[in-house]
């Protein structure tokens, strides 16, 4: 009979198109050939798996993540008996901030190998906690401190996992997995050229003002032959409202809780820029490689902006300070350790005419 081994990525949809990569390179390896791969993920992420990653493995299981948060509860004890009778040889916990309360069930699983990152504490009351539960684990597998950009901790975890050095993983999306005829509300015309705008974002203060994005938006649909699209979950439904209006021009459309996320990959696809506040948004553009203008107040820098030119140069950053953007590597060491958890700067101190200007630059070099 073959191993079992269940892939475990909890994380919210940024995350999960910076790991995703790595799915075909862990399950097709000579490690997991033969293994019987099940995944268990966050149901955020349920339809990018089924689109594009459901043939890798065996089952998947989806979850809403706080659900594990207490143990005491019906829907807990669900899952708990659901995956005690799976009986997995292998766990594999793709995460490098580990969280204290997966990390729990986890451990509550039958398992012979429990396998994740050497990680951080920063989903864990304290330290001592952390090093406690990392003692639970069979193997911790060691990978670039919490200040390095994600993607490249991802690569670490990999090549720990398989035990060799990984150069040919595509960080690319195969672009012909998506087909714009299947967008509802959205007449594509490849005669035409689009620039979209992503007011959402899940802080506050990581969204840019809205009355900032539509001065942004003014300002490149004048004298140009461009059409504005508004994208966004059916959160920011009111925000693309209220961005048609300021705009006030017939080529804006707010498309805003009238795609699916696989709609939106889509759409985001066709466009000749994106501009976004820090959010998936930026991810689906960095994958795709769609020129993008990331506005942020500089959280978690280093670790999920900016992009390395090496693995996505189609993303430029515009943040809230000037010593973001430094050619000082004091200075940026600097900024890193100041902005891990949290940020002491205010996303709309940026100008929206900084962005129009870099946008403009941006859009001259495509032609």
């Amino acid at each position: 009979m073959p191993r079992k081994v269940l892939f475990v990525k909890l994380d919210a949809i940024g995350d999960y198109m910076l790991g995703r990569q790595f799915f075909a390179t862990l399950t097709t390896s000579e490690k997991y050939a033969d293994a019987s791969c099940y995944f268990l993920g966050n149901k955020i992420c349920k339809s990018l798996y089924e689109a594009f990653d459901a043939s890798l493995f065996k089952e998947a299981f989806w979850i809403r993540p706080g659900v594990l948060r207490d143990s005491s509860t019906w829907m807990y004890f669900r899952y708990l008996v659901k995956f005690r009778l799976m009986c997995f040889d292998e766990i594999v916990y793709l995460c490098h901030s580990r969280v204290s309360f997966v990390d729990d069930f986890l451990f509550s699983i039958r398992h012979k190998h429990l396998i994740g990152s050497s990680g951080d504490e920063v989903n864990y009351p304290d330290k001592n906690s952390f090093i406690k539960a990392s003692k639970k684990y069979k193997k911790l597998i060691p990978v670039r401190d919490g200040l390095s950009f994600e993607y490249s901790r991802n690569l670490d975890f990999a090549e720990g996992l398989l035990s060799k050095k990984l150069p040919n993983v595509q960080f690319k999306f195969d672009k012909s997995l998506l087909n714009i005829n299947t967008v509802s509300h959205f007449n594509y015309s490849p005669s035409k050229k689009y620039i979209a705008i992503f007011p959402g974002a899940n802080d506050s203060s990581r969204q840019f003002a809205i009355e900032k994005l539509a001065t942004v938006g003014r300002g490149l649909l004048e004298n140009s032959q461009f059409e504005l699209l508004i994208l966004g979950s059916n959160d920011d439904k009111e925000k693309g409202e209220k961005i048609i209006e300021l705009v006030g021009s017939e080529k804006a459309t707010n498309l805003c809780g009238l795609t699916s996320l696989i709609g939106l990959l889509t759409v985001i696809s066709k466009v000749d820029l994106l501009i976004s506040n820090e959010t998936s948004a930026v991810h689906f553009a960095a994958i795709l490689g769609v020129s993008t203008i990331g506005i942020s107040n500089g959280i978690r820098f280093g670790r999920f902006s900016p992009y390395p030119k090496e693995i996505a140069d189609c993303i430029h950053y515009v943040y809230a300070h000037p010593d973001f953007s430094s050619t000082d590597e004091a200075i940026i060491q600097k900024m890193k350790e100041l902005c891990f958890l949290s940020t002491p700067f205010d996303i709309n101190d940026i100008a929206a005419d900084q962005i129009v200007q870099v946008a403009n630059q941006l859009l001259a070099q495509k032609g």
